[in-house]
């Protein structure tokens, strides 16, 4: 790829990158505050997610509904996401109107103005979002597996909270919480498509140039030790069965991250994948079986999920526990991890076309690693990966002591899972 990629620091330490690709009709912007689930406090938790819906809810010049039209009135797209490391704000437009689209971000990250009004209204709101996961089993059984992993700890928190949390999170917690997160240290502006570096750092510096310089704020390490719950079940009814089942990894920056990734792409992230061919193409235990990822700075996860036929659990599981089993013990055949490599590839240049994703990962990478991996790099590390890493890290991470379950659903007989895992 050629696209060109430039970073700007301005004075107060806020940095701009860009990534120029000249043959795109849009441009995709987002803001980047290092502020996540992962930074909040037993009381305070749900706050992240709180407060990005807020930014939406009006400013000194702009309701919620202009905000909203300005950017859709113009066939763009307006949106934000809360995580664990990370909050960000984005806009996707035609080229043509990129002032419009960074006015709009710039205004709600600075001018908001948090009317009592609205924060009560958009209490309930989020309220109603924690009834709805609650009431998505596919969604809720992956909070249930986090608050396993991660024990005790804010990772292992849901980011929407609880509604006792949200029921207490005062205004003035609110601006508390942003006027120390939300600052020129703490903050990446990304921007990607037809556009030229220099005119994104002019735009942006008017806006920011005046944000204040504080130190980052930190968050609660995380110290890798034993899991001390093995599994959650809740007994409810279900037209499926919904499982979960977690290992705890390594952190991002670990390089055994491209063999996990690697891993993955084997056991559950598309339809050729070994979870795949034997629940659902062989056996017909499930319409939906897949693994994933997750990378924080200092840990991670390595997640296996799916709904599965009611009275056909413990079959599901001793499937799923024969395949993991087959990746400990005995190395992948060549043809397949290459076959992997060129997925997980494939995947990642593909991406590499859209201004959001060219967006996105420059403004994640910066945020979180305080560098851009050359696409090259990447490539390099996921062609790296060999025989002897799967083997070697199934064989360290994929035991007994090491993993952890959820279920959600009419669950018979969970004492016999948990003898199922133990035979890993």
């Amino acid at each position: 790829m050629n696209n060109k990629i430039k970073i700007t620091k301005l004075s107060n330490g806020i940095r701009i990158v860009t990534t120029e690709m000249k043959h795109m009709h849009s441009v995709s912007m987002g803001i980047w505050v290092a502020t996540g689930g992962r930074y909040e406090t037993g009381r305070q938790s749900g706050i992240s997610h709180f407060l990005e819906h807020l930014l939406f809810k009006g400013t000194k010049d702009r309701t919620c509904r202009k905000i909203s039209e300005a950017i859709e009135g113009v066939g763009g797209i307006l949106n934000a996401y809360t995580s664990e490391e990370y909050t960000f704000y984005m806009a996707k437009v035609s080229g043509k109107y990129f002032h419009t689209a960074s006015e709009i971000l710039f205004d709600i990250y600075i001018n908001s103005i948090f009317d009592p009004g609205e924060i009560e209204r958009e209490r309930g709101v989020i309220k109603e979002e924690i009834n709805m996961y609650h009431d998505m089993p596919d969604q809720h059984i992956h909070d249930l597996i986090k608050s396993i992993i991660w024990e005790g700890h804010p990772l292992g928190k849901p980011l929407i909270g609880s509604v006792d949390t949200v029921s207490s999170i005062t205004r003035d917690d609110i601006l508390g919480y942003m006027n120390t997160n939300y600052t020129a240290s703490n903050t990446v502006i990304s921007v990607a498509g037809n556009i030229k570096h220099d005119t994104a750092v002019k735009e942006s510096e008017k806006w920011v140039r005046n944000l204040p310089v504080k130190p980052a704020p930190g968050f609660l390490s995380y110290e890798q030790r034993p899991l001390n719950r093995r599994n959650i079940f809740l007994n409810k009814k279900t037209e499926q069965a919904h499982l979960a089942l977690g290992f705890k990894t390594v952190e991002r920056g670990h390089e055994d991250k491209y063999a996990f990734n690697i891993l993955s792409v084997i056991l559950g992230e598309n339809m050729s994948s070994r979870l795949f061919q034997s629940i659902r193409e062989k056996h017909g235990l499930s319409y939906n079986i897949s693994s994933a990822v997750e990378y924080y700075k200092d840990s991670g996860c390595f997640t296996i999920s799916g709904g599965f036929a009611t009275g056909r659990v413990e079959q599901a599981v001793s499937l799923i526990t024969r395949e993991i089993n087959k990746i400990r013990l005995s190395k992948v055949p060549s043809k397949e991890i290459e076959r992997a490599k060129e997925y997980y590839i494939g995947q990642f240049m593909l991406a590499m076309e859209r201004t959001t994703s060219q967006m996105y990962r420059a403004g994640e990478s910066l945020i979180l690693l305080d560098r851009i991996i050359p696409y090259d790099e990447v490539i390099d590390k996921v062609q790296s990966v060999t025989a002897a890493d799967i083997l070697r890290i199934a064989a360290d991470y994929f035991t007994p002591e090491n993993i952890g379950i959820s279920g959600i659903g009419l669950i018979d007989k969970p004492s016999e899972i948990e003898k199922i895992l133990k035979k890993l």
